[in-house]
């Protein structure tokens, strides 16, 4: 038989890839160029639909003659990675292998890496396609690309069959120190750490990785201290619970000493800030344990105090009480740190935080600036000061805004929103790419069909020059120019994240003007007054909406010598922004009673809701095109219950600090 694409078919149909794989190494140069050169187009135009793979077509054939014949495994590999040729469970490894060895290619090894990163997690012939790669890798004894994909076929493989045999197939495994590692550092892999399975008599749905490592530890295999901090270091970085579960199982398994948790005692205090609920649970227990240095104590519960999980408040709160009676010189501080429970929406939480702060005021000297203690109340009560708290300091590298979104995906405070999209401004964009880059490839969260994580992604993507979403940019391009329909004031934010995206590299500015100056939402006029004059000093114009959320948050009353620098200012926005202080910024809407009914077929009365209807009090031209949507409500003649999916309190409340009465109605 001829080795032409006749005597290919004629094999193909036979099903005799071993006589193929004959023709093929007994071919001579000429065939090698003319059928190499050939096989791209001969795929592409025999290639089956999705999906159905009838008589005449083998993507193992076309393996064989791709080894045989073409130059480099940069070829080789575009042919094998084609959608129509992902079947390589179904390649003859032992032809396809004799073919390389009698071309003696030096770059088989590099074959199987570039193979190897083509495995996607979510494969659904993941093992078979391993087992492929794992033979050119033997072959050309290499080490495989440190990805997501081949972490998780090689966990795979190694979990095959019974649970006791996990152990010998992980001392055995060659990958075992190359890819070991990546299980810590890639985020997300722990979601695929399959179960420990049958033991020959039950299943067991535990991952037995954590426990095979624990046998490796103690036989030397592995070093604890090592182990320990991937252990740690992937906890403090977060994630979804499933993801991290294994290695919670990991750390309990491990039972750090105490000397190994004070060791690691920033990254726990930063898993009890930061980190999804069972995470921050299993740090407050270790923490609680080494009582660690006061300083760490109070960063920390300024950031649990304020969190939804009652338990954990509670925990912390107990913790401080404890902590006050053993050091009643600083009890102060500690009292301090109380009163950021003292506005949670839980009422036992707020009785718990006044009752530990009372019991310890009167050791505190001097009294905490945050508290008065009012000469008419009895002794050990006491009154939260009534001055809004500084936003926290901006975000000052790429790493720290990188772990600023992380944390958003749990946690969607309108402070953190804030402080991203100051940030996102403001940094230089040096390191960006690299740092944020990963955030948006490992977070399945930007991709989800929701108004402000995908809007979010793209200003990160535009603001560090990454390749954009052209269907996301095309949306945010629509909402900013038509200002697409505000339901709530909470959906400025939306606006405001699409706003950035679309401007932030044709139309640079210094500093967002809205960034607020109180976790509130307010913006300080005197700090306003100073950002606009930066942007006159820069030849800069603000960006529409950026301003008017700015103007929207100033308090109802400007000091005198604010005022005349205002006065003092020269561009079209500056001199609107006077007229604004002048005026007493944003007037307080008129309110109409609006009563809601609903009745049953016999006409009986079964819900009534007494509700107001707000319009704008404004007949100046000084209104704001977005004024008409944050103080305008309009009912309908029934009662509706329904929420909104993105429907967020604090960033409600946060785009009109000073009119709280709008963001009630």
């Amino acid at each position: 038989m001829s080795l032409t694409w006749a005597g290919f078919d004629e094999c193909v149909l036979d099903g005799d890839l071993g006589a193929l794989a004959a023709l093929l190494v007994a071919a001579d140069e000429p065939i090698r160029r003319g059928l190499g050169s050939e096989i791209e187009d001969r795929i592409r135009t025999t290639a089956p639909p999705s999906g159905v793979f009838p008589p005449g077509w083998s993507s193992g054939a076309y393996a064989l003659v791709a080894i045989a014949f073409l130059p480099s495994a940069a070829r080789v590999a575009a042919v094998l990675g084609r959608r129509e040729m992902r079947q390589w469970h179904v390649i003859p490894r032992t032809e396809f292998l004799a073919i390389a060895r009698s071309r003696e290619l030096p770059w088989i090894g590099d074959l199987g890496v570039r193979l190897a990163r083509l495995i996607r997690p979510d494969d659904l012939v993941l093992s078979a396609e391993w087992e492929f790669v794992v033979a050119l890798l033997d072959e050309g004894k290499a080490d495989p690309p440190v990805t997501a994909g081949v972490i998780r076929a090689w966990l795979t493989q190694i979990h095959q069959g019974r649970s006791t045999a996990l152990l010998r197939r992980l001392r055995a495994s060659r990958f075992h120190d190359v890819l070991l590692p990546g299980v810590f550092e890639l985020d997300g892999v722990g979601a695929h750490i399959p179960a420990a399975g049958w033991d020959g008599k039950t299943w067991d749905p535990v991952p037995g990785l954590p426990d095979t490592i624990v046998r490796l530890i103690a036989e030397g295999r592995l070093d604890r201290e090592v182990i320990l901090a991937a252990t740690v270091d992937r906890l403090s970085r977060g994630g979804r619970p499933p993801a991290l579960r294994p290695f919670v199982l990991l750390h309990d398994r491990l039972a750090p000493t105490v000397p190994e948790r004070k060791t690691h005692t920033d990254a726990y205090a930063h898993m009890l800030s930061t980190g999804p609920s069972p995470i921050a649970a299993l740090a407050q227990r270790v923490l609680r344990s080494v009582d660690p240095p006061l300083e760490t104590l109070l960063d920390t519960s300024a950031a649990v105090l304020v969190r939804p999980e009652k338990t954990l408040v509670k925990t912390q709160l107990t913790w401080l009480d404890k902590t006050a009676a053993r050091r009643p010189a600083q009890a102060g501080a500690i009292v301090e740190a109380v009163t950021a429970a003292f506005t949670s929406p839980v009422l036992d939480i707020r009785d718990l935080a006044l009752s530990v702060a009372a019991r310890h005021l009167p050791s505190a000297q001097p009294p905490p600036a945050l508290l008065s203690a009012p000469a008419s109340t009895a002794a050990g009560t006491f009154e939260p000061a009534a001055a809004s708290t500084p936003l926290p300091a901006p975000i000052g590298t790429a790493a720290e805004l990188a772990e600023e979104v992380v944390t958003l995906l749990r946690d969607r405070s309108g402070v953190r929103w804030e402080r991203i999209l100051s940030a996102l401004v403001s940094l230089p964009s040096d390191g960006m790419a690299e740092i944020l880059g990963p955030v948006l490839d490992r977070h399945e969260a930007f991709g989800e069909h929701r108004s402000w994580y995908p809007a979010l992604a793209e200003a990160i993507r535009a603001r560090a020059g990454l390749q954009p979403d052209h269907a996301v940019r095309q949306r945010l391009l629509a909402a900013v120019r038509d200002r697409s329909p505000i339901r709530t004031p909470a959906d400025i934010l939306m606006l405001r994240i699409a706003e950035l995206a679309v401007r932030v590299t044709g139309e640079p500015v210094p500093a967002l003007l809205a960034t607020p100056t109180h976790v509130t939402g307010s913006v300080d006029t005197d700090a306003l007054v100073h950002r606009l004059a930066r942007f006159e000093a820069e030849d800069r114009s603000p960006w529409p909406l950026d301003f008017q959320q700015a103007l929207l948050r100033v308090p109802r009353s400007t000091e005198p010598e604010v005022l005349e620098r205002a006065q003092a200012l020269t561009s079209s926005s500056g001199r609107q922004l006077a007229r604004w202080l002048e005026s007493g910024g944003l007037p307080d809407p008129l309110s109409t009673r609006h009563v809601q009914q609903r009745h049953d077929p016999d006409g009986n009365l079964v819900v009534r809701r007494v509700l107001v209807n707000l319009e704008s009090a404004r007949t100046d031209g000084e209104r704001l095109p977005l004024e008409d949507a944050v103080v305008t409500v309009t009912r309908g003649p029934y009662p509706d219950y329904r929420g909104l999916s993105d429907y967020n309190a604090e960033v409600l409340a946060m785009v009109l600090p000073h009119h709280r009465e709008v963001t009630a109605a």
